[in-house]
């Protein structure tokens, strides 16, 4: 079996926003706004 060289975590999300360019930028705005949670 081959050794995992990246630690694992596991959580759940309402919303993730992948990527800072306009469209990320956009889309964790329109999160904020409508009520969700950021990951503290």
């Amino acid at each position: 079996m081959k050794e995992n060289k990246f630690k694992t975590i596991n959580k759940e999300f309402e919303f993730c926003v992948v990527g800072g360019g306009m469209s990320g930028i956009c889309a964790a705005i329109a999160a904020a706004r409508s009520g969700v949670k950021e990951i503290k």
